[in-house]
């Protein structure tokens, strides 16, 4: 079989992985120490601060007396949390941003190093430990894109482990905890729902495959699924906020928002099909591009006649591919394809933290499973999806 196999789940821990951590952690303190040092906050995400200390105070989620109703209160509340931990100021705040980044790393490349090894899970989470473009908004905003890269990275982290963990009171307490931790990234980012949407097409697609699988799934995911879609739904039904102007889109829900041509330019009214179309186009090529430019440091031609466009459109392709054939990876893989779904429907620009950053430790693994499965032909990536199947079977 041609390839390179995926590592066991069960890979033992060795001094390699120490040492990969011992450079996460390493990298990860440079933001946490050379923050930006300000008074208080100036940026957009001052609004997050606003929604904090109405919970904290009046005990009631608003900003200038305006109840919020489309922003979930994740991120929020994880402020409150530490202005009655640790305090309130801006530096203490901010410092909080780079340890989500960097504990999302260190579970990032557990979740990597289970599915293509050491290699790679280093390569990848090191390179994006080091990353320039990330350096300045870690250290200067309050982003929801950093506490949940940390959530969703645990929850694909564990929810594997969940169909080998023993009957009784561990397996409850497995499900009770990733009943709060899908809830909890839901409630960060509403997209989210990724994860959700993830679970429920791999319990579908193992009904194909492993019926006995499918039947355990079953049981183990219904309750965590509806769980956290209980609560987004109960989230989204408070509807809109109320309208800063008469043109659509700023201050309605997200479901409603996605109807427009452009977000930046709602004076241009709703989309039709032709637009969502040319939206999907223009936003993949758009986050091609950003992936690129941080990967290789380099200035990148945002056309469709660029060959570094293309090739790294077909290899994430050819990656994601290969690993849809292993139920080993199969959960990642429609995480991966959920999300990055909403943040190519989405119509604002969003640049590369908002849509880009808790998939980029898989996307960086699904650059190198593109490299890994050209060579490898149908027949042999099959075989590999039979050798790795799940170990409960």
């Amino acid at each position: 079989m041609s390839g390179v196999k995926p590592s066991s789940d069960r890979a033992p821990f060795t001094a390699a992985d120490l040492l990969v951590y011992v450079l996460i952690l390493g990298l990860g303190a440079l933001p946490f120490f050379l923050y930006e040092k300000a008074p208080d906050f100036i940026n957009a995400d001052v609004y997050y601060v606003d929604l904090a200390d109405s919970l904290l105070h009046h005990h009631s989620y608003a900003a200038n007396f305006v109840p919020e109703r489309v922003h979930p209160p994740g991120l929020p509340a994880i402020v409150v949390s530490v202005c009655v931990t640790l305090g309130c100021t801006h530096n203490t705040l901010i410092r909080t941003m780079p340890v989500f980044l960097t504990l999302g790393l260190l579970l990032g490349y557990e979740v990597l190093r289970r599915q293509r090894g050491r290699l790679i899970a280093a390569a990848s989470c090191l390179l994006l430990a080091s990353s320039p473009d990330i350096f300045p908004w870690v250290t200067s905003r309050l982003s929801p894109s950093f506490p949940y890269l940390f959530t969703s990275m645990l929850v694909l982290l564990l929810m594997p482990k969940l169909e080998t963990s023993q009957k009784g009171l561990r397996r409850l307490l497995a499900v009770v905890l990733l009943c709060f931790l899908v809830t909890a990234a839901v409630m960060i980012e509403s997209a989210g729902i990724a994860l959700i949407g993830a679970m429920l097409a791999w319990l579908i697609l193992s009904f194909f495959g492993f019926p006995e699988i499918a039947r355990l799934r079953l049981k183990l995911l219904l309750p965590i699924v509806l769980f956290a879609l209980v609560a987004q739904v109960l989230w989204l039904q408070r509807g809109s906020n109320p309208r800063d102007w008469p043109l659509p889109g700023r201050g309605e829900s997200y479901i409603a928002q996605l109807r427009l041509k452009s977000g930046n330019n709602p004076e241009l009214g709703l989309a039709s099909s032709k637009d969502i179309v040319l939206r999907v186009a223009n936003n993949l090529k758009q986050s091609t591009t950003l992936f690129g430019e941080m990967l290789l440091q380099c200035w990148i031609s945002p056309s469709w006649t660029s060959p570094l466009i293309v090739g790294f459109i077909v290899l994430v392709l050819s990656g994601l591919w290969s690993s849809l054939w292993r139920s080993s990876s199969q959960l990642c893989a429609l995480y991966f394809i959920c999300y990055k779904c909403i943040g190519l429907l989405w119509p604002w620009y969003s640049g590369m933290v908002r849509f880009g950053l808790a998939v980029l430790p898989l996307a960086c693994l699904y650059l190198a499973e593109g490299f890994v499965a050209l060579p490898t032909g149908p027949n042999d990536i099959r075989e590999e999806s039979v050798l790795c199947s799940c170990p409960c079977r």
